[in-house]
């Protein structure tokens, strides 16, 4: 027996890191759905005027619906962080998009990154495309209202009032503020939401409208 707890000591505290660790720091881009996504976005890289970059929430938007006719791809994975996205940009890169939509940071907000780490790495993505010549739209993350992430909603401020700053002194970059309309009480609006962090049919209907000039603009179908 004393073996055995000698042995178990070890293991227990192996587990205890990995469980804190996933707690606040779990690397999605490590697991297979993630892998396996990227994977295939690697092989897709024909030109589309319009790319929609981001997390869960921009993976689950109907895009091709919601702006029928638009050269257009949808590029987000679940559970993305900014720092994921840095890492697969090159197969956007070569689609050579005219401009690229951008919501990002809610995860790494989850994951315990502060402000300042995830509007640098947020910075770098954008000036990525904006190298090659492309214009970024940055929407602005959104609040969340889930009991347990309200104080998340701090942090997703101060990470929309830099982007905000920057993308107003570059040439390449706009920023969208969604949460005026979608998050008027500084969180989430119930109407919504299902979940306080993702969005329902009204949210991305409302998302969709708030930024349809801006799809209009630079996609070869004028719509």
């Amino acid at each position: 027996m004393l073996l055995i707890r000698k042995a178990t000591l070890p293991v227990l505290a192996i587990i205890l890191s990995m469980n804190n660790a996933t707690a606040g720091n779990k690397d999605v881009t490590q697991s297979p759905p993630y892998i396996m996504r990227a994977s295939l976005f690697e092989e897709l890289t024909e030109h589309r005027d319009v790319v929609m970059f981001g997390d869960s929430l921009t993976a689950r938007g109907e895009w091709h619906e919601f702006f029928n006719g638009v050269s257009l791809a949808n590029r987000g994975i679940g559970g993305d962080t900014t720092v994921g996205m840095l890492s697969r940009i090159a197969p956007i890169l070569a689609m050579k998009p005219k401009v690229v939509f951008i919501m990002a940071g809610v995860n790494d907000v989850a994951a315990r990154r502060t402000a300042p780490e995830i509007v640098q790495t947020y910075q770098q993505i954008v000036n990525k495309f904006a190298e090659q010549g492309a214009e970024v739209v940055v929407q602005s993350t959104l609040y969340v209202s889930r009991r347990t992430r309200l104080s998340h909603n701090a942090v997703i401020s101060d990470i929309n009032a830099d982007m905000a700053s920057f993308c107003s002194t570059s040439k390449h970059c706009k920023f969208i503020d969604l949460n005026a309309s979608m998050s008027p009480a500084g969180r989430l609006a119930r109407s919504y939401t299902g979940d306080g962090v993702h969005l329902n049919g009204k949210g991305y209907m409302t998302w969709m409208k708030a930024i349809h000039p801006a799809i209009a603009q630079f996609s070869s179908n004028k719509e």
